[in-house]
């Protein structure tokens, strides 16, 4: 069983970052404008991922940064400058959801750990030893599992592979993040970082419905998971490290959940009402971890909620009034009257010493000054540094009297060179990198129209045109057929709906060019870029015009046609073959 797990705090920002380092946070993840999951302004620069590694360090703690949403051909250019610079920064760790991001951090920066990202949906042990087996050290773990299913993890997978989980914070309505709501409403991809949380909105679900069952409500809507008092099970389930989630929320908010947390690893009681004052949602759940799916896991932000908030913030803020001293500093201190001055050195367990040299020459003193020399150099407080220890090596005629003044000075001087030798950057090594590049190839144009229905009535009656999206002329031999790009995409509503392409007079079937089936028929699985299929009937060759108009198009539901096709057809096309699917 493990004494503590790491815990892992939230850093939207430089601030958030210091904070969370200083009043009790373990480590700390944080992301850079790019390649996060969080598409916000309050990410770091690399300027201040850079410091944050400084200050993080300093005091004995890590710095992870997120790479976990899933990059595009285009941009996967750009990311070895990334895993670059954040690895010059000194970050301890890179988490990643895509096997290609991983791929490219194993290439260009080997020497950093790498944690599979819970948008990877980490469920099972099978996974979980894959992903060690792909280098990653760590696998974060999907909200959803339930305690056995951590325990059952954490017994089938290599004991040097980490385990880490969600402690405190919102879930989403989809099985780890892999939402596709946002980007359907709002255009914003919650796999792009960009999620606009459209599962918080209200709904109407009024259909069906008994008679006093809320229609209008926040069907979607979960309320934050609190794990908290689950802390110590999820210790002995064997995982190493515990997250909280909220990049976007303020420092006070994770002060008051560390501070929680914290207490709880220390057997000692903490201040539920300000965790939930601080942020919920009508309250917190453990419906996952404890295996109890059902309605008391929705909730939504209220008014009251807001106001607890506004109200628990300066108590929060009380609680990162002094930096927490957790770096244990040993000192040695030699000399004294006969040697004209003392020398302190402090040392802290990572192997850094430093050695200052008191101003003023001791005096004789008329009893042991020894006590009060301790007690001076205890005094460490608004600094990362508790002591522990002091090794006292009195020259001849002893250390010696020297004011209170004298030995705080010296405590002070020491303690800031350490903490200035600890701020040393330490920097990955990376490897130099060059994208390889592949040759160029054509591809078909992007549709330059997409349309899309939520109901049947919405169809347009009137029939549009279809014209040919070509780069270059298209010559068809006689008899010969071919698909012509049409730059329509369409998704129809339902199976209560076709598309009926069909060609008529005036169009290019006056030259001999027309449908090869006369009249095609799109039923509702069809989804894409609409291709029409066309025939030379002539004996000369036909050269089809980039824009040139091939077809027309008109969307009607089964039971109302909008048209009748076969009065619209001339006599060569309707000897073509009547109706038949242009979409398949």
């Amino acid at each position: 069983m493990l004494s503590c797990p790491e815990l892992l705090s939230p850093a939207g920002s430089l601030e958030a970052l210091k904070y969370a380092v200083m009043y009790g946070a373990d480590a700390v993840y944080c992301a850079l404008p790019r390649f996060g999951m969080r598409a916000a302004p309050v990410n770091l620069t690399i300027g201040e991922l850079h410091d944050g590694c400084i200050f993080a360090h300093a005091r004995g703690k890590k710095v992870y940064l997120t790479l976990n949403n899933l990059p595009t051909n285009d941009e996967l250019s750009e990311l070895p400058q990334y895993i670059k610079d954040a690895a010059e920064a000194g970050v301890d760790a890179f988490i990643i959801a895509d096997l290609g991001v991983l791929s490219l951090a194993k290439q260009y920066a080997p020497d950093v750990d790498v944690h599979f990202s819970t948008q990877a949906g980490i469920t099972n042990y099978a996974a979980a030893t894959m992903a060690y087996n792909l280098g990653a050290k760590r696998v974060v773990l999907a909200r959803e599992l339930t305690l056995t299913d951590i325990a059952q993890i954490r017994d089938n997978t290599p004991p040097e592979l980490e385990l880490e989980a969600f402690v405190h914070g919102a879930m989403c309505m989809s099985v780890s993040g892999r939402c596709l709501l946002s980007s359907y409403m709002t255009g914003r991809s919650g796999n792009r970082g960009a999620c606009a949380g459209p599962c918080r909105l209200p709904f109407d679900a009024s259909a069906g419905l008994k008679p006093g069952q809320p229609g209008r409500a926040c069907h979607l809507s979960l309320k934050d998971m609190d794990y908290i008092p689950h802390l110590r099970e999820l210790m002995d389930a064997g995982v190493a490290s515990v997250k909280i989630e909220g990049r976007l929320r303020t420092p006070e908010y994770a002060a008051a959940v560390v501070t929680a947390c914290r207490a709880v690893c220390a057997g000692q009681p903490y201040d539920e009402k300000l965790v939930r004052d601080i942020f919920s949602r009508s309250g917190f759940t453990d419906g996952y971890l404890t295996n109890r799916n059902d309605g008391k896991m929705f909730g939504v932000r209220t008014e009251a909620d807001a106001a607890a908030t506004r109200a628990a913030t300066p108590k929060a803020r009380e609680l990162f009034r002094r930096e927490l001293q957790r770096v244990p500093v040993h000192y040695e201190l030699s000399g004294g009257v006969e040697d004209g001055g003392v020398k302190l050195t402090a040392r802290d367990d990572d192997g850094h010493r430093v050695s200052v040299y008191s101003a003023d020459e001791p005096q004789p003193a008329q009893k042991d000054p020894l006590p009060g020399i301790e007690r001076a150099l205890g005094k460490t407080g608004g600094t990362p540094f508790v002591m522990d220890g002091l090794a006292a090596a009195p020259g001849e005629g002893g250390f010696g009297f020297l004011p209170g003044a004298a030995w705080n000075e010296l405590r002070r001087e020491a303690l800031d060179k350490l903490l200035e030798k600890r701020s040393e950057v330490t920097p990955h090594a990376v490897q130099a990198f060059e994208m390889p590049t592949y040759p160029a190839h054509t591809v078909g144009q992007l549709p330059a129209l997409a349309a899309r229905f939520a109901n049947a009535a919405q169809c347009p009656a009137e029939a549009a045109d279809l014209c040919a999206v070509l780069d270059t002329p298209l010559t068809l031999a006689p008899m010969q057929r071919a698909l012509v790009p049409t730059g329509l995409a369409i998704e129809l509503p339902g199976p209560a709906c076709v598309a009926l392409v069909y060609a008529r007079s005036g169009l290019s079937i006056k030259h001999g060019l027309c449908m090869a089936n006369g009249v095609g028929v799109i039923d509702s699985d069809y989804r894409g870029e609409l291709r029409v299929p066309m025939v030379n009937l002539s004996s000369e060759p036909y050269t089809i015009q980039p824009g040139e108009r091939v077809a027309q198009l008109c969307i009607a539901p089964v039971w109302q046609a909008a048209f009748t096709p076969a009065d619209e057809l001339t006599d060569t096309a309707r000897g073509a073959g009547g109706f038949g699917s242009t979409g398949k």
